[in-house]
C-alpha cells in the first residue's frame, strides 16, 4: 500500500499546505502478506483546472488541486488519469435563472463559475467509484482504494484537504470527508497511521512548536518509516513532498545529504534522464 500525510505547515510564519508521500509498491496475495513491485512510483500529483473552448490554445489555468492515492496502483493512477482530462477541457456552462431564462456568462462572477476543490473531491469519488466496481468483478482481493484531493481553494479562500474513502467492503461507494487541515488534523493514507500519528507526536513533544523542525515532523516521520524494515514492504523506497500555496504547487525530492547526487524517483537525473535537445530535466529537492 503506501503512507500519505497532508498537513498545515506555518514554519516562519508563512502558512503552507504540506503534503509527503513514499514512492513503493507491493503486490499483496490472497494471504495478505505482501512483497515489493518497485520503488519508484510517485503518488502525489499537480492536477491542472484549465478553462477555455475547444479551440483556443493556450487555455486558462484557473488553479491546481493536489491528488494523492493510496490502495491499488491501478485504481489509484487510472482515476487520476481521467479526472486530469476532465479538468482540462472545461467550458462554460450555459446559466438560468429560477424561471428558467438564460444569463450570459459574463453577468456571472469569475468566482461563481470556478470549481472548488470538494466539487473536484466529489468527482474523483464518483470516478473511483466506477473502477473499484470493475476491478473488484474481477480481483476482489486488489479492490483496495482511497484519495485525497488537497490544495488551495481560491472558491473558499482557504486551504483544504479531502480523505475520499470507500464506505464499506460491501458496495463500490466513497465518503467524501474534509479533514480539519487548519485546526492542526493531518490527513492519513494507508498503512501504520496509528504508529505514523504516535510518532509525529513523539517528535513534536521535543520540539518548540515555532521551530522549522516541529513543522516538518511528518516528513521526519515518513522518512524513518521509509527506512525501517520493519515497515517494509508496504513503505519504502523515496521520500516525496509537494507543498502547496495560493499560487500553486510546487514538487520536491528528498535528499539525506546536500552533496547527494540528484535523483528523481531513483532515477540519476545527470545519467538516466537524457538531455532532450537543448533541455534538461531539472527538480527541486529538500534536504531532510
Amino acid at each position: 500500500m503506501t503512507a500519505i500525510l497532508c498537513w498545515i505547515n506555518r514554519e516562519c510564519d508563512n502558512e503552507m499546505l504540506w503534503a509527503a508521500a513514499d514512492s513503493r509498491i507491493s503486490n499483496s496475495n490472497e494471504k495478505g502478506s505482501a512483497s515489493p513491485l518497485t520503488d519508484n512510483c510517485p503518488k502525489l500529483f499537480s492536477i491542472p483546472i484549465l478553462v477555455g473552448n475547444k479551440l483556443e490554445s493556450p487555455k486558462q489555468q484557473l488553479y491546481s488541486a493536489g491528488f494523492a492515492y493510496a490502495g491499488s496502483t491501478l485504481i489509484g493512477l487510472a482515476t487520476k488519469e481521467i479526472v486530469t482530462r476532465i479538468l482540462a477541457n472545461l467550458i462554460e456552462s450555459k446559466f438560468v435563472d429560477k424561471f428558467g431564462n438564460s444569463i450570459q456568462a459574463d453577468k456571472i462572477s469569475v468566482l461563481s463559475k470556478i470549481p472548488s476543490i470538494v466539487e473536484i473531491a466529489n468527482l474523483v469519488s464518483k470516478i473511483g467509484s466506477r473502477y473499484l466496481s470493475d476491478v473488484g468483478q474481477y480481483h476482489p482481493n486488489q479492490a483496495s482504494a482511497e484519495f485525497s484531493i488537497f490544495g488551495y481553494c481560491p472558491k473558499n479562500g482557504s486551504y483544504v484537504a479531502y480523505k475520499i474513502t470507500r464506505q464499506s467492503k460491501d458496495n463500490c461507494t466513497f465518503d467524501v470527508s474534509p479533514i480539519q487541515i487548519l485546526d492542526g488534523e493531518i490527513l492519513q493514507l494507508g498503512n501504520n497511521q496509528k504508529m505514523i500519528e504516535a510518532r509525529i507526536a513523539e517528535i513534536r513533544s521535543e520540539l518548540d512548536t515555532n521551530s522549522t523542525e516541529w513543522h516538518r515532523a511528518p516528513i521526519k516521520t515518513l522518512s524513518e518509516a521509509i527506512n525501517e524494515e520493519e515497515h517494509s514492504p508496504k513503505i519504502g523506497g523515496y521520500t516525496q513532498v509537494s507543498i502547496c500555496t495560493p499560487d500553486g504547487i510546487a514538487e520536491f525530492q528528498m535528499f539525506k545529504e546536500k552533496d547527494q547526487t540528484p535523483s528523481y524517483f531513483g532515477f540519476d537525473i545527470e545519467r538516466d534522464l537524457l538531455p532532450l535537445s537543448g533541455y534538461q530535466a531539472d527538480f527541486l529537492g529538500l534536504v531532510i
